[in-house]
Protein backbone atom coordinates (compact mmCIF):
# COMPACT_ATOMS: atom_id res chain seq x y z
CA UNK A 1 0.00 0.00 0.00
CA UNK A 2 1.22 3.50 -0.80
CA UNK A 3 0.41 6.82 0.87
CA UNK A 4 1.62 10.32 0.05
CA UNK A 5 3.52 12.71 2.29
CA UNK A 6 2.86 16.42 2.75
CA UNK A 7 6.26 17.16 4.39
CA UNK A 8 9.10 14.93 3.20
CA UNK A 9 11.55 15.80 5.96
CA UNK A 10 9.24 14.90 8.83
CA UNK A 11 8.92 11.35 7.54
CA UNK A 12 10.54 8.34 9.14
CA UNK A 13 12.87 7.05 6.45
CA UNK A 14 11.65 3.48 7.05
CA UNK A 15 8.30 4.46 5.52
CA UNK A 16 9.97 6.18 2.58
CA UNK A 17 12.19 3.19 1.75
CA UNK A 18 9.43 0.62 2.30
CA UNK A 19 9.62 -3.12 2.75
CA UNK A 20 12.74 -4.50 1.01
CA UNK A 21 11.01 -7.80 0.21
CA UNK A 22 8.43 -6.01 -1.93
CA UNK A 23 9.13 -4.67 -5.45
CA UNK A 24 10.49 -1.15 -5.46
CA UNK A 25 13.50 1.12 -5.62
CA UNK A 26 14.91 -0.14 -2.32
CA UNK A 27 13.91 -3.79 -2.58
CA UNK A 28 16.67 -6.31 -2.00
CA UNK A 29 16.13 -7.56 -5.56
CA UNK A 30 16.82 -4.06 -6.88
CA UNK A 31 19.78 -3.61 -4.52
CA UNK A 32 21.38 -6.85 -5.70
CA UNK A 33 20.78 -5.97 -9.35
CA UNK A 34 22.70 -2.71 -8.93
CA UNK A 35 25.35 -4.55 -6.94
CA UNK A 36 25.82 -7.01 -9.80
CA UNK A 37 25.93 -4.18 -12.34
CA UNK A 38 28.42 -2.24 -10.23
CA UNK A 39 26.88 1.20 -10.50
CA UNK A 40 24.76 3.40 -8.21
CA UNK A 41 20.99 3.36 -7.94
CA UNK A 42 20.05 6.80 -9.39
CA UNK A 43 16.40 6.66 -8.37
CA UNK A 44 17.39 5.63 -4.85
CA UNK A 45 19.82 8.51 -4.58
CA UNK A 46 17.22 10.96 -5.83
CA UNK A 47 14.69 9.79 -3.25
CA UNK A 48 17.23 10.25 -0.48
CA UNK A 49 18.02 13.73 -1.79
CA UNK A 50 14.30 14.59 -1.93
CA UNK A 51 13.85 13.35 1.63
CA UNK A 52 16.61 15.73 2.68
CA UNK A 53 19.38 13.29 3.58
CA UNK A 54 22.06 15.89 2.86
CA UNK A 55 20.51 18.13 5.52
CA UNK A 56 21.51 15.52 8.09
CA UNK A 57 25.19 16.27 7.45
CA UNK A 58 24.82 20.01 8.12
CA UNK A 59 24.70 21.44 11.68
CA UNK A 60 21.47 23.12 12.68
CA UNK A 61 23.35 26.37 13.24
CA UNK A 62 24.04 26.37 9.48
CA UNK A 63 20.52 25.47 8.39
CA UNK A 64 20.72 21.68 8.48
CA UNK A 65 19.30 19.01 10.79
CA UNK A 66 22.41 17.83 12.61
CA UNK A 67 21.92 18.48 16.30
CA UNK A 68 22.18 15.27 18.30
CA UNK A 69 24.48 12.80 16.57
CA UNK A 70 22.47 9.96 18.07
CA UNK A 71 19.40 11.26 16.24
CA UNK A 72 21.40 11.50 13.02
CA UNK A 73 22.36 7.82 13.36
CA UNK A 74 18.79 6.71 14.00
CA UNK A 75 17.33 8.72 11.14
CA UNK A 76 19.75 7.30 8.55
CA UNK A 77 20.07 3.71 9.81
CA UNK A 78 17.18 2.53 7.57
CA UNK A 79 19.48 2.99 4.57
CA UNK A 80 22.02 0.60 6.09
CA UNK A 81 19.32 -2.00 6.68
CA UNK A 82 18.85 -2.07 2.94
CA UNK A 83 22.08 -1.09 1.21
CA UNK A 84 25.28 0.20 2.90
CA UNK A 85 26.79 0.74 -0.54
CA UNK A 86 24.01 3.18 -1.41
CA UNK A 87 24.67 5.05 1.83
CA UNK A 88 28.35 5.42 0.95
CA UNK A 89 27.90 6.16 -2.75
CA UNK A 90 25.14 8.64 -2.02
CA UNK A 91 26.55 10.80 0.71
CA UNK A 92 28.59 9.44 3.61
CA UNK A 93 31.74 10.92 2.08
CA UNK A 94 29.96 14.29 2.27
CA UNK A 95 29.61 13.65 5.99
CA UNK A 96 33.30 12.69 6.28
CA UNK A 97 34.52 15.78 4.44
CA UNK A 98 31.99 18.11 6.05
CA UNK A 99 33.09 17.23 9.58
CA UNK A 100 36.58 18.57 8.80
CA UNK A 101 35.08 21.89 7.73
CA UNK A 102 32.75 22.09 10.75
CA UNK A 103 35.80 21.39 12.93
CA UNK A 104 38.37 23.84 11.50
CA UNK A 105 36.76 25.96 8.78
CA UNK A 106 36.12 29.68 8.89
CA UNK A 107 32.51 30.97 9.11
CA UNK A 108 32.63 31.71 5.37
CA UNK A 109 33.92 28.23 4.53
CA UNK A 110 31.29 26.58 6.73
CA UNK A 111 28.55 28.60 5.07
CA UNK A 112 29.87 27.68 1.62
CA UNK A 113 29.97 23.94 2.31
CA UNK A 114 26.58 24.05 4.03
CA UNK A 115 25.11 25.74 0.95
CA UNK A 116 26.53 23.01 -1.30
CA UNK A 117 24.99 20.23 0.78
CA UNK A 118 21.65 21.95 1.38
CA UNK A 119 21.39 22.45 -2.39
CA UNK A 120 21.72 18.66 -2.87
CA UNK A 121 25.39 18.76 -3.83
CA UNK A 122 28.16 16.35 -2.93
CA UNK A 123 31.58 16.87 -1.36
CA UNK A 124 34.25 14.22 -1.93
CA UNK A 125 37.25 13.61 0.29
CA UNK A 126 40.77 12.93 -1.01
CA UNK A 127 42.91 11.87 1.93
CA UNK A 128 44.22 8.40 1.07
CA UNK A 129 46.89 7.34 -1.39
CA UNK A 130 47.28 3.72 -2.40
CA UNK A 131 51.00 3.68 -1.67
CA UNK A 132 50.49 4.81 1.93
CA UNK A 133 47.01 3.74 3.04
CA UNK A 134 46.19 5.31 6.42
CA UNK A 135 49.75 6.59 6.85
CA UNK A 136 48.87 10.18 6.02
CA UNK A 137 52.24 11.52 7.16
CA UNK A 138 53.90 9.95 4.12
CA UNK A 139 51.40 11.13 1.52
CA UNK A 140 53.00 12.60 -1.60
CA UNK A 141 50.19 14.70 -3.11
CA UNK A 142 51.54 18.25 -2.65
CA UNK A 143 50.53 21.83 -2.06
CA UNK A 144 53.50 23.72 -3.53
CA UNK A 145 53.98 27.42 -2.81
CA UNK A 146 56.35 29.84 -4.50
CA UNK A 147 56.65 33.60 -4.90
CA UNK A 148 56.19 33.33 -8.65
CA UNK A 149 53.00 31.27 -8.97
CA UNK A 150 51.56 31.17 -5.46
CA UNK A 151 50.05 27.88 -4.24
CA UNK A 152 49.37 24.92 -6.52
CA UNK A 153 48.20 21.35 -6.07
CA UNK A 154 50.47 18.75 -7.67
CA UNK A 155 50.24 14.97 -7.73
CA UNK A 156 47.75 12.11 -7.74
CA UNK A 157 45.03 10.71 -5.51
CA UNK A 158 43.93 7.33 -6.82
CA UNK A 159 40.79 6.41 -4.83
CA UNK A 160 38.22 9.11 -4.17
CA UNK A 161 34.55 8.27 -3.90
CA UNK A 162 32.35 10.45 -6.13
CA UNK A 163 35.16 12.68 -7.39
CA UNK A 164 33.66 12.79 -10.88
CA UNK A 165 30.27 14.02 -9.64
CA UNK A 166 31.09 16.06 -6.52
CA UNK A 167 30.68 19.83 -6.51
CA UNK A 168 33.66 20.17 -4.16
CA UNK A 169 36.58 17.95 -3.11
CA UNK A 170 38.52 18.27 0.14
CA UNK A 171 42.16 17.26 -0.31
CA UNK A 172 44.88 16.56 2.21
CA UNK A 173 48.14 17.74 0.64
CA UNK A 174 51.75 17.77 1.75
CA UNK A 175 52.75 21.40 2.30
CA UNK A 176 56.18 20.87 3.83
CA UNK A 177 59.08 18.51 3.15
CA UNK A 178 59.70 18.22 6.87
CA UNK A 179 58.62 15.05 8.64
CA UNK A 180 55.92 15.13 11.27
CA UNK A 181 52.27 15.95 11.83
CA UNK A 182 52.61 19.61 10.75
CA UNK A 183 53.54 18.84 7.17
CA UNK A 184 50.07 18.67 5.55
CA UNK A 185 47.26 21.11 4.77
CA UNK A 186 43.57 20.76 3.92
CA UNK A 187 42.43 22.33 0.65
CA UNK A 188 38.81 22.68 -0.52
CA UNK A 189 38.60 22.62 -4.32
CA UNK A 190 35.79 23.35 -6.76
CA UNK A 191 34.34 21.16 -9.50
CA UNK A 192 35.03 23.60 -12.34
CA UNK A 193 38.70 23.95 -11.34
CA UNK A 194 39.18 20.17 -11.27
CA UNK A 195 37.49 19.76 -14.65
CA UNK A 196 39.75 22.42 -16.14
CA UNK A 197 43.04 21.37 -14.56
CA UNK A 198 42.76 17.70 -13.65
CA UNK A 199 43.17 14.41 -15.45
CA UNK A 200 40.66 11.91 -14.08
CA UNK A 201 41.85 8.33 -13.70
CA UNK A 202 40.08 5.05 -14.33
CA UNK A 203 37.63 3.70 -11.81
CA UNK A 204 38.66 1.09 -9.25
CA UNK A 205 36.20 -1.72 -8.59
CA UNK A 206 35.86 -3.43 -5.24
CA UNK A 207 34.60 -6.77 -3.93
CA UNK A 208 32.19 -5.01 -1.57
CA UNK A 209 30.47 -1.63 -1.90
CA UNK A 210 30.38 -2.38 -5.61
CA UNK A 211 28.21 0.60 -6.50
CA UNK A 212 30.70 3.11 -5.08
CA UNK A 213 32.39 5.20 -7.80
CA UNK A 214 36.08 5.20 -6.90
CA UNK A 215 38.20 7.21 -9.29
CA UNK A 216 41.45 9.06 -9.08
CA UNK A 217 42.73 12.38 -10.31
CA UNK A 218 46.09 13.82 -11.30
CA UNK A 219 46.82 17.52 -10.92
CA UNK A 220 49.88 19.10 -12.44
CA UNK A 221 49.77 22.56 -10.95
CA UNK A 222 46.23 23.69 -10.11
CA UNK A 223 46.17 27.16 -8.57
CA UNK A 224 44.81 27.40 -5.04
CA UNK A 225 43.55 30.59 -3.41
CA UNK A 226 44.25 31.24 0.25
CA UNK A 227 40.55 31.10 1.10
CA UNK A 228 40.55 27.45 -0.02
CA UNK A 229 42.80 26.46 2.90
CA UNK A 230 40.72 24.84 5.67
CA UNK A 231 42.16 25.75 9.05
CA UNK A 232 45.80 26.79 9.21
CA UNK A 233 48.54 25.48 6.96
CA UNK A 234 50.18 22.42 8.42
CA UNK A 235 47.20 21.44 10.58
CA UNK A 236 45.51 18.93 8.27
CA UNK A 237 46.46 15.86 10.30
CA UNK A 238 45.37 17.48 13.56
CA UNK A 239 42.03 18.50 12.04
CA UNK A 240 41.49 15.07 10.49
CA UNK A 241 42.19 13.29 13.78
CA UNK A 242 39.73 15.53 15.59
CA UNK A 243 37.12 14.95 12.89
CA UNK A 244 37.75 11.20 12.89
CA UNK A 245 36.35 11.08 16.41
CA UNK A 246 32.94 11.73 14.91
CA UNK A 247 33.12 9.41 11.94
CA UNK A 248 34.87 6.59 13.84
CA UNK A 249 31.84 6.45 16.12
CA UNK A 250 29.10 7.18 13.58
CA UNK A 251 30.06 4.70 10.83
CA UNK A 252 30.03 1.61 13.10
CA UNK A 253 26.74 2.82 14.62
CA UNK A 254 25.23 3.01 11.13
CA UNK A 255 26.63 -0.42 10.23
CA UNK A 256 24.68 -2.05 13.07
CA UNK A 257 21.72 -1.86 10.69
CA UNK A 258 23.22 -4.62 8.52
CA UNK A 259 23.19 -7.20 11.33
CA UNK A 260 19.79 -5.96 12.51
CA UNK A 261 18.27 -6.66 9.09
CA UNK A 262 20.16 -9.95 8.73
CA UNK A 263 18.89 -11.25 12.06
CA UNK A 264 15.36 -10.24 11.12
CA UNK A 265 15.48 -12.31 7.95
CA UNK A 266 17.34 -15.15 9.66
CA UNK A 267 14.29 -15.62 11.88
CA UNK A 268 12.05 -15.62 8.81
CA UNK A 269 14.27 -18.09 6.98
CA UNK A 270 14.59 -20.46 9.94
CA UNK A 271 10.83 -20.32 10.51
CA UNK A 272 9.97 -21.21 6.90
CA UNK A 273 12.79 -23.60 6.02
CA UNK A 274 12.04 -27.28 6.59
CA UNK A 275 14.77 -29.76 7.50
CA UNK A 276 14.78 -33.24 9.04
CA UNK A 277 10.99 -33.25 9.14
CA UNK A 278 10.66 -29.95 11.00
CA UNK A 279 11.58 -26.28 10.94
CA UNK A 280 15.20 -25.16 10.98
CA UNK A 281 14.18 -22.83 13.80
CA UNK A 282 13.40 -25.84 15.99
CA UNK A 283 16.96 -27.18 15.75
CA UNK A 284 19.07 -26.39 18.85
CA UNK A 285 22.10 -25.46 16.75
CA UNK A 286 20.07 -22.98 14.70
CA UNK A 287 18.73 -21.35 17.85
CA UNK A 288 22.28 -21.13 19.25
CA UNK A 289 23.45 -19.34 16.10
CA UNK A 290 20.58 -16.87 16.27
CA UNK A 291 21.16 -16.19 19.97
CA UNK A 292 24.88 -15.62 19.39
CA UNK A 293 24.18 -13.19 16.55
CA UNK A 294 21.70 -11.37 18.79
CA UNK A 295 24.37 -10.98 21.47
CA UNK A 296 26.78 -9.58 18.88
CA UNK A 297 24.10 -7.15 17.67
CA UNK A 298 23.38 -5.85 21.17
CA UNK A 299 27.07 -5.52 22.09
CA UNK A 300 27.85 -3.61 18.89
CA UNK A 301 24.80 -1.38 19.20
CA UNK A 302 25.39 -0.47 22.85
CA UNK A 303 29.11 0.21 22.42
CA UNK A 304 28.69 2.26 19.25
CA UNK A 305 25.90 4.34 20.76
CA UNK A 306 27.96 5.04 23.88
CA UNK A 307 30.83 6.20 21.66
CA UNK A 308 28.46 8.47 19.72
CA UNK A 309 27.07 10.00 22.92
CA UNK A 310 30.58 10.60 24.24
CA UNK A 311 31.03 13.20 21.48
CA UNK A 312 28.41 15.26 23.28
CA UNK A 313 28.73 14.39 26.97
CA UNK A 314 32.39 13.43 27.41
CA UNK A 315 34.52 14.85 24.57
CA UNK A 316 37.70 14.25 26.57
CA UNK A 317 37.02 10.53 26.23
CA UNK A 318 35.54 10.48 22.73
CA UNK A 319 38.90 10.10 20.97
CA UNK A 320 39.66 6.83 22.72
CA UNK A 321 36.11 5.50 22.68
CA UNK A 322 35.56 6.24 19.00
CA UNK A 323 38.85 4.58 18.02
CA UNK A 324 38.01 1.53 20.15
CA UNK A 325 34.53 1.44 18.65
CA UNK A 326 35.82 1.55 15.06
CA UNK A 327 38.40 -1.14 15.87
CA UNK A 328 35.96 -3.56 17.52
CA UNK A 329 32.39 -3.07 16.29
CA UNK A 330 32.93 -4.04 12.60
CA UNK A 331 34.57 -7.29 13.75
CA UNK A 332 31.68 -8.04 16.12
CA UNK A 333 29.16 -7.37 13.35
CA UNK A 334 31.08 -9.56 10.94
CA UNK A 335 31.13 -12.39 13.49
CA UNK A 336 27.38 -12.10 13.87
CA UNK A 337 26.91 -12.21 10.10
CA UNK A 338 29.25 -15.20 9.86
CA UNK A 339 27.15 -17.08 12.41
CA UNK A 340 24.03 -16.38 10.37
CA UNK A 341 25.77 -17.48 7.16
CA UNK A 342 26.07 -20.94 8.75
CA UNK A 343 22.36 -20.86 9.44
CA UNK A 344 21.55 -19.94 5.82
CA UNK A 345 23.85 -22.63 4.44
CA UNK A 346 23.82 -22.86 0.65
CA UNK A 347 21.16 -20.14 0.52
CA UNK A 348 23.84 -17.68 1.63
CA UNK A 349 26.21 -18.53 -1.23
CA UNK A 350 23.45 -19.02 -3.78
CA UNK A 351 22.10 -15.54 -3.07
CA UNK A 352 18.48 -16.75 -2.96
CA UNK A 353 16.12 -13.78 -2.72
CA UNK A 354 15.74 -12.05 -0.33
CA UNK A 355 18.44 -13.75 1.70
CA UNK A 356 21.18 -13.06 -0.83
CA UNK A 357 21.44 -9.62 0.73
CA UNK A 358 23.29 -11.16 3.71
CA UNK A 359 26.26 -12.14 1.52
CA UNK A 360 26.36 -8.58 0.19
CA UNK A 361 26.30 -7.18 3.74
CA UNK A 362 29.36 -9.29 4.59
CA UNK A 363 31.27 -7.94 1.56
CA UNK A 364 30.18 -4.37 2.19
CA UNK A 365 31.24 -4.34 5.84
CA UNK A 366 34.76 -5.41 4.94
CA UNK A 367 35.32 -2.36 2.75
CA UNK A 368 33.32 0.19 4.74
CA UNK A 369 36.55 2.09 5.62
CA UNK A 370 36.88 3.30 1.99
CA UNK A 371 37.84 6.95 2.29
CA UNK A 372 38.13 6.63 6.05
CA UNK A 373 40.39 5.35 8.82
CA UNK A 374 40.74 1.56 8.71
CA UNK A 375 40.55 -0.83 11.63
CA UNK A 376 44.32 -1.17 11.95
CA UNK A 377 44.81 2.58 12.33
CA UNK A 378 42.11 2.60 15.00
CA UNK A 379 43.63 -0.24 17.02
CA UNK A 380 46.97 1.58 16.74
CA UNK A 381 45.32 4.63 18.26
CA UNK A 382 44.05 2.51 21.15
CA UNK A 383 47.45 0.86 21.48
CA UNK A 384 49.20 4.21 21.78
CA UNK A 385 46.81 5.26 24.55
CA UNK A 386 47.26 2.12 26.67
CA UNK A 387 50.00 3.43 29.02
CA UNK A 388 47.82 6.35 30.12
CA UNK A 389 44.72 4.15 30.11
CA UNK A 390 46.38 1.75 32.54
CA UNK A 391 48.10 4.28 34.81
CA UNK A 392 45.54 7.07 35.14
CA UNK A 393 43.03 7.60 37.90
CA UNK A 394 39.84 5.63 37.27
CA UNK A 395 36.97 8.10 36.66
CA UNK A 396 33.48 7.89 38.03
CA UNK A 397 30.84 6.16 35.97
CA UNK A 398 28.96 8.50 33.62
CA UNK A 399 25.26 7.76 33.23
CA UNK A 400 24.92 10.34 30.44
CA UNK A 401 26.76 7.95 28.13
CA UNK A 402 23.50 5.95 28.06
CA UNK A 403 21.02 8.82 27.85
CA UNK A 404 20.05 10.22 24.46
CA UNK A 405 18.40 13.18 26.18
CA UNK A 406 21.86 14.30 27.35
CA UNK A 407 22.94 14.90 23.74
CA UNK A 408 22.37 18.47 22.65
CA UNK A 409 23.75 20.02 19.47
CA UNK A 410 27.28 18.78 18.82
CA UNK A 411 29.94 21.40 19.54
CA UNK A 412 32.80 20.62 17.16
CA UNK A 413 35.11 22.97 19.07
CA UNK A 414 35.16 20.50 21.98
CA UNK A 415 36.75 17.73 19.91
CA UNK A 416 40.30 17.24 21.15
CA UNK A 417 43.37 15.39 19.94
CA UNK A 418 44.24 13.77 23.25
CA UNK A 419 43.21 10.17 23.79
CA UNK A 420 43.24 10.99 27.52
CA UNK A 421 43.65 8.44 30.29
CA UNK A 422 41.25 5.77 31.54
CA UNK A 423 37.99 5.50 29.65
CA UNK A 424 34.61 6.18 31.35
CA UNK A 425 33.08 2.78 30.48
CA UNK A 426 35.29 0.19 32.18
CA UNK A 427 34.65 1.68 35.67
CA UNK A 428 31.23 0.01 35.50
CA UNK A 429 33.11 -3.26 36.02
CA UNK A 430 33.94 -2.20 39.57
CA UNK A 431 30.85 -0.16 40.46
CA UNK A 432 29.84 -1.51 43.87
CA UNK A 433 26.11 -0.72 43.67
CA UNK A 434 25.84 -2.38 40.26
CA UNK A 435 27.75 -5.45 41.43
CA UNK A 436 25.45 -5.82 44.43
CA UNK A 437 22.38 -5.67 42.20
CA UNK A 438 23.79 -8.22 39.77
CA UNK A 439 24.71 -10.59 42.61
CA UNK A 440 21.14 -10.38 43.86
CA UNK A 441 19.22 -10.78 40.59
CA UNK A 442 21.53 -13.06 38.58
CA UNK A 443 24.14 -14.82 40.78
CA UNK A 444 25.54 -16.94 37.95
CA UNK A 445 26.24 -13.87 35.86
CA UNK A 446 27.89 -12.22 38.88
CA UNK A 447 30.58 -14.88 38.79
CA UNK A 448 31.34 -14.11 35.16
CA UNK A 449 31.51 -10.40 35.97
CA UNK A 450 34.00 -11.10 38.74
CA UNK A 451 36.30 -12.77 36.22
CA UNK A 452 35.88 -9.82 33.84
CA UNK A 453 36.78 -7.30 36.55
CA UNK A 454 39.78 -9.40 37.48
CA UNK A 455 40.96 -9.45 33.85
CA UNK A 456 40.57 -5.65 33.67
CA UNK A 457 42.84 -5.23 36.69
CA UNK A 458 45.33 -7.77 35.37
CA UNK A 459 45.50 -6.11 31.96
CA UNK A 460 46.25 -2.72 33.45
CA UNK A 461 49.03 -4.25 35.52
CA UNK A 462 50.48 -6.05 32.49
CA UNK A 463 50.49 -2.80 30.51
CA UNK A 464 52.31 -0.86 33.23
CA UNK A 465 55.04 -3.52 33.26
CA UNK A 466 55.85 -2.86 29.59
CA UNK A 467 58.32 -0.15 28.52
CA UNK A 468 56.62 2.85 26.97
CA UNK A 469 58.49 2.25 23.72
CA UNK A 470 56.49 -0.98 23.28
CA UNK A 471 53.35 0.95 22.40
CA UNK A 472 54.10 2.13 18.87
CA UNK A 473 53.55 1.05 15.27
CA UNK A 474 56.35 -1.50 15.76
CA UNK A 475 54.49 -3.20 18.63
CA UNK A 476 54.55 -6.99 18.76
CA UNK A 477 51.50 -9.25 18.70
CA UNK A 478 51.23 -9.35 22.49
CA UNK A 479 50.83 -5.56 22.66
CA UNK A 480 48.24 -5.62 19.87
CA UNK A 481 46.36 -8.27 21.83
CA UNK A 482 46.38 -6.00 24.89
CA UNK A 483 44.77 -3.27 22.78
CA UNK A 484 42.16 -5.72 21.50
CA UNK A 485 41.34 -6.81 25.05
CA UNK A 486 41.04 -3.20 26.14
CA UNK A 487 38.40 -2.56 23.47
CA UNK A 488 36.48 -5.64 24.62
CA UNK A 489 36.59 -4.46 28.22
CA UNK A 490 35.30 -1.03 27.16
CA UNK A 491 32.44 -2.78 25.35
CA UNK A 492 31.80 -4.82 28.50
CA UNK A 493 31.61 -1.64 30.54
CA UNK A 494 29.16 -0.22 28.02
CA UNK A 495 26.91 -3.28 28.32
CA UNK A 496 26.97 -3.10 32.12
CA UNK A 497 26.29 0.64 32.08
CA UNK A 498 23.41 0.27 29.63
CA UNK A 499 21.82 -2.37 31.84
CA UNK A 500 22.51 -0.59 35.14
CA UNK A 501 20.98 2.71 33.97
CA UNK A 502 17.84 1.08 32.59
CA UNK A 503 14.66 1.36 34.64
CA UNK A 504 13.74 -2.12 33.40
CA UNK A 505 17.05 -3.72 34.43
CA UNK A 506 15.49 -6.30 36.74
CA UNK A 507 12.78 -7.39 34.34
CA UNK A 508 13.28 -10.87 32.82
CA UNK A 509 13.77 -9.54 29.26
CA UNK A 510 16.61 -7.26 30.38
CA UNK A 511 18.32 -10.01 32.33
CA UNK A 512 18.22 -12.22 29.23
CA UNK A 513 20.11 -9.85 26.92
CA UNK A 514 22.44 -8.77 29.71
CA UNK A 515 23.56 -12.27 30.63
CA UNK A 516 23.80 -13.30 26.99
CA UNK A 517 26.09 -10.35 26.19
CA UNK A 518 28.25 -10.64 29.31
CA UNK A 519 28.96 -14.30 28.64
CA UNK A 520 29.64 -13.58 24.98
CA UNK A 521 32.19 -10.91 25.92
CA UNK A 522 33.85 -13.17 28.47
CA UNK A 523 34.14 -15.81 25.76
CA UNK A 524 35.73 -13.28 23.40
CA UNK A 525 38.25 -12.42 26.12
CA UNK A 526 39.17 -16.09 26.48
CA UNK A 527 37.96 -16.34 30.07
CA UNK A 528 36.32 -19.70 29.59
CA UNK A 529 32.87 -18.54 30.61
CA UNK A 530 30.28 -21.31 30.36
CA UNK A 531 27.59 -21.14 27.73
CA UNK A 532 24.47 -19.26 28.85
CA UNK A 533 21.74 -21.47 30.29
CA UNK A 534 19.37 -22.95 27.73
CA UNK A 535 16.51 -20.93 29.20
CA UNK A 536 18.40 -17.69 28.47
CA UNK A 537 19.01 -18.65 24.85
CA UNK A 538 15.40 -19.75 24.41
CA UNK A 539 14.07 -16.49 25.83
CA UNK A 540 16.31 -14.52 23.47
CA UNK A 541 15.10 -16.45 20.42
CA UNK A 542 11.46 -16.08 21.44
CA UNK A 543 11.98 -12.34 21.78
CA UNK A 544 13.37 -12.20 18.23
CA UNK A 545 10.49 -14.25 16.85
CA UNK A 546 8.03 -11.83 18.44
CA UNK A 547 9.90 -8.84 17.00
CA UNK A 548 9.86 -10.40 13.55
CA UNK A 549 6.12 -11.09 13.73
CA UNK A 550 5.51 -7.45 14.71
CA UNK A 551 7.90 -6.05 12.06
CA UNK A 552 10.22 -4.62 14.69
CA UNK A 553 13.96 -4.16 14.92
CA UNK A 554 15.99 -6.87 16.63
CA UNK A 555 17.83 -4.16 18.58
CA UNK A 556 16.87 -3.40 22.17
CA UNK A 557 15.07 -0.29 20.87
CA UNK A 558 12.46 -2.51 19.15
CA UNK A 559 11.48 0.26 16.71
CA UNK A 560 9.13 -0.65 13.82
CA UNK A 561 10.99 -1.53 10.60
CA UNK A 562 10.17 -2.81 7.10
CA UNK A 563 6.61 -1.39 7.05
CA UNK A 564 3.94 -2.88 4.85
CA UNK A 565 2.81 0.61 3.81
CA UNK A 566 5.16 2.66 1.64
CA UNK A 567 5.03 6.47 1.65
CA UNK A 568 5.69 8.31 -1.60
CA UNK A 569 7.44 11.67 -1.42
CA UNK A 570 5.82 14.73 -2.94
Amino acid sequence: MTSRSTDNRLLNLEHVLGNPTQPGTFSYETVLNFDNAGHPNPEGEEILMSWGANDEFVPRSLGGRWGSTRELVERLMPVFRRDPSLALSFGLTSLMSGVNVWTAGSPEQKAKVAKTLLNKGRIAIGFHELAHGNDFLHNEFRLETSDNVGSQLVGSKEVINNIERAEQVLFMARSSELDGARSHTLVLTERHDLDKNGTFQNRYTTSGMRTVLLNGIHLDGMNVKEEAIIGRRGEAVETALRAFQVTRAVLPAFAVGTLDASLYFAVEYASDRKLYGGRVLDLPHARDLIASAFADLVIADIFANAAVRSLHVDPNASGLLSAACKALVPDVLEDGLSALSVLFGSTFYGRVSPYGIIEKFVRDLRVLPIGHAGGTSCILAVLGALPRWARGKIPDTNRDLFDDNACGDLDFKTLRLSLGGPDPLTPWLSDSATKETIARVTPDCAEVLTSLEKRWNELRSEITEQPLTSFSVTANNDIFEMAREATLLMATGAVIGQWATSEAREEPASLVWFELCIRRLAYRLGLGAPEPPAAIRESAVERLIKNFEQHRSMRLSNEPIFPQEHTTLT
